[in-house]
């Protein structure tokens, strides 16, 4: 039968002060993390950014299935992040790979996994540096390693603009990859019971379904992530 990736994404600005301290908050933790994962955080040698690494896996996971389902709300607890080791590895930059989130004192680590949630089980990989925790989730693990995105840095621009900001560095890559002009490229988050939807790809005018894209910013950070649909049959 045919099969569509989906993506989700989310991501966490740790210059905010407000994003600090947050492990040694038991109550705070008791409302967004099991058991397991309080004892993921309580074992990191980075315990708050381990904090919103899990965090950002389960908002990740949530824009999947609001895509999927329309549902507009969860309950943390109910979304469980299983990683494959729990130690933090480098994640060593590759010419002309998919992700580029370059240039971050420290260097990047990596963590991979997964989302267990009530409706589906989404994969994982999330970039961690001191600044910046992003994370990038698919509904199919291979899918996962064919998509694009990027993690940008830009305190020039304000809040009120970083959505903007980050739909043309969005259609500016959309375009590359189809062999397409940015011009011809449309991003569109249409109405849904009276709210904005996901963000949608349209081409010429014309919604393309077989682009799923998904965007996120948070301070002086922003991020798209967009995959091309590959029909898959069994």
């Amino acid at each position: 039968m045919a099969y569509s990736a989906i993506l989700g994404n989310d991501l966490v600005d740790m210059k905010d002060i407000r994003n600090r301290n947050r492990a040694g908050d038991k109550r705070f933790l008791d409302k967004l993390f099991t058991p397991e994962e309080q004892q993921l955080i309580f074992a990191s040698n980075m315990p708050d950014h381990m904090v919103w690494a899990l965090w950002s896996a389960k908002e990740s996971a949530y824009k999947i299935i609001n895509k999927c389902t329309g549902i507009r709300s969860y309950v943390p607890l109910s979304f469980e992040v299983k990683l494959n080791d729990v130690l933090m590895k480098p994640y060593i930059e590759r010419q002309n790979a998919n992700v580029e989130m370059k240039n971050n004192p420290g260097g990047t680590n990596l963590l991979e996994g997964t989302v267990s949630t009530p409706y589906l089980k989404a994969y994982i990989k999330i970039l961690l540096t001191q600044q910046c925790i992003y994370c990038t989730a698919c509904s199919d693990n291979y899918d996962l390693e064919s998509a694009k995105w990027k993690v940008i840095n830009d305190p020039s621009v304000s809040d009120a603009h970083q959505s903007h900001a980050i739909r043309e560095a969005a259609k500016n890559h959309i375009a590359r990859s189809e062999g397409l002009n940015p011009e011809d490229i449309g991003i569109i988050r249409e109405q849904v019971q009276g709210q904005p939807g996901p963000p949608l790809v349209y081409i010429n005018n014309k919604k393309d379904k077989n682009i799923d894209l998904t965007l996120t910013h948070d301070g002086s950070y922003s991020a798209y992530a967009f995959i091309k649909q590959q029909s898959k049959f069994s």
